[in-house]
């Protein structure tokens, strides 16, 4: 009998020993899951990052792949741009130095008749000069009575000789300008006319008496 209660309490300090093996086993137990339940959800977590991540990596590859596009477009366009600017370039210049050559033909051709015929313009002048001073000494003739006075003639020819000794060889650039020039004439008359009243003053000091 002294066994069996020996055996028996035996028996209950090992169920008790048991029983706190137990909970201590089941506290860990839940202090696992719990660390577990957590893990399992940071993992969830980072997942849902790691593909949020991933999808907006991919729409930034996408848009930067769009940029790109769009700019190797706008390169072409603006380097072919670039290409016909060039030929229009090119185009103009060998138009405009095909001009250029041709003015410069025409210059020299106009020169060298120039040069062949350079005293005719100018003698031309000199001969609407004197027509001019012979039409204003007519005028003179006309309004003033006749009285005694100095010969004429010689002053006529000495202002021909002094208009004459006045003429200058004629460049090329006067000579161009001279052609070229639509108002050359007008100017020429301008010059005669203001050279008009000096004149005229010579001419009225001649008609008066010794």
């Amino acid at each position: 009998m002294m066994k069996l209660e020996s055996y028996w309490i035996e028996a209950q300090t090992l169920c008790h020993t048991v029983n706190e093996h137990l909970k201590e086993t089941q506290s860990q137990y839940q202090a696992l899951e719990k660390k577990y339940n957590k893990a399992k959800k940071l993992i969830k977590d980072f997942q849902q990052k790691e593909l949020d991540f991933i999808k907006r990596q991919e729409a930034e590859r996408k848009k930067i792949e769009d940029l790109e596009k769009a700019h190797l477009a706008e390169v072409q366009g603006l380097q072919a741009r670039i290409r016909d600017l060039e030929a229009e370039v090119f185009r103009l210049m060998k138009q405009n130095g095909s001009q250029v050559n041709n003015n410069n033909n025409i210059f020299e051709r106009q020169t060298s008749f120039g040069e062949v015929s350079r005293g005719d313009p100018v003698e031309n002048l000199d001969t609407k000069q004197v027509s001019c001073l012979d039409g204003l000494s007519q005028d003179f003739n006309e309004a003033v009575p006749e009285t005694e006075r100095l010969d004429s003639k010689a002053l006529k020819t000495r202002a021909q000789l002094s208009v004459k000794n006045k003429r200058q060889r004629p460049s090329r650039a006067r000579l161009y300008d001279s052609i070229s020039s639509t108002d050359g004439e007008d100017s020429l008359e301008r010059k005669v006319r203001r050279t008009l009243p000096s004149l005229s003053g010579f001419l009225w000091s001649a008609r008066l008496p010794l």
